[in-house]
């Protein structure tokens, strides 16, 4: 058996060393198990909120995975600590995990934007990957005030 690689640790949080197939094969392998996996990818801007936000330092408490998308720590950890390979954008994850999911295993949901932008998303997606299914909604301005349209998310996102 291998040793285990030392996580590269910043402000706090360990940040997992993977490229964007491996870390798109594991968000698929997370989706399978059905365990509910949080997946972040910071860049510097996220740490900065991570001092100030506790909610969102408790989201990044419960990831399973926290995927360099910034280049600033990439270059942090070539200075520090363990060195990191290579960034882990979150749009290349998205779009790599579109091409694993087309084959109908799964869907993906696109929630928010101004009204119209989900579609457009949707349409350009589909371009790449006919076989996707993808869902869309774009709730009003204002809905995380609005419990009535909170629970229509939920309902439109779980149908």
């Amino acid at each position: 058996m291998s040793p285990l690689k030392e996580k590269f640790v910043f402000n706090g949080f360990p940040v997992d060393d993977m490229s964007v197939e491996n870390a798109a094969a594991r968000v698929v392998e997370m989706m399978q198990e059905k365990r509910g996996d949080i997946v972040v990818t910071p860049n510097a801007s996220h740490f900065l909120y991570l001092r100030n936000d506790p909610e969102f330092r408790a989201a990044y408490r419960k990831a399973s995975l926290v995927l360099p998308d910034g280049a600033s720590l990439i270059l942090a950890s070539r200075l520090i600590g363990p060195s990191l390979k290579e960034r882990c954008p979150g749009v290349d994850l998205f779009l790599a995990l579109c091409v694993k999911l087309s084959s109908g295993s799964h869907r993906i949901f696109l929630l928010g934007g101004e009204r119209g932008s989900e579609s457009i998303a949707r349409d350009k997606l589909l371009r790449s990957n006919p076989n996707l299914s993808v869902g869309t909604y774009s709730p009003p301005r204002g809905y995380e005030m609005d419990s009535a349209e909170q629970k229509k998310i939920i309902e439109v996102v779980n149908a």
